[in-house]
């Protein structure tokens, strides 16, 4: 087993610091988001023990403004992943064969007919981004109980 190039060692840990980061973000985003609903609700609580239904409106409408926003910054951040895996792949192209083998993974092949599904399987797994929509739903699961509990409560 042969090692990679210094500058392609390199250039492929600042991408995967990179990445490392951008997912850090989500998570972080992710947190404060939740924590920003609780506290929305919180104030909603403390400032009027009996809201009027104006005012409930006025509180759900900035728990929907907060979930856009942190919704809008998770995409973005996806993206920016995208992007950067991107430049990840063009620049593994420039690899030696034998960096190129290093940095790539390629499932292994069970037998020939399951080699292709798995492939396609993972493939498909890749563009559906999991980590994003679990997030996105934690954050959309945050803002209904936040928004059913302003609404609902007395």
């Amino acid at each position: 087993m042969t090692d990679m190039s210094k500058p392609a060692e390199i250039l492929y840990r600042a991408f995967i610091d990179e990445l490392r980061f951008a997912k850090q973000q989500q998570w972080t985003i992710t947190n404060y988001l939740a924590l920003t609903m609780a506290a929305v609700f919180g104030v909603a609580k403390l400032v009027s023990k009996s809201p009027t239904f104006s005012e409930k409106v006025v509180w759900c409408a900035l728990l929907v403004v907060i979930w856009s926003v942190g919704l809008f910054l998770l995409f973005d951040l996806q993206a920016y992943i995208r992007r950067t895996r991107a430049r990840q792949n063009e620049m593994e192209k420039t690899f030696s064969p034998e960096d190129r083998k290093l940095a790539q993974w390629e499932p292994p092949d069970e037998s020939p007919s399951a080699g292709g599904s798995v492939r396609r399987f993972v493939s498909r797994l890749r563009k559906i981004e999991p980590f994003l929509l679990v997030l996105c739903a934690a954050v959309t699961c945050a803002a209904i109980i936040c928004g059913l509990a302003i609404a609902v409560g007395s």
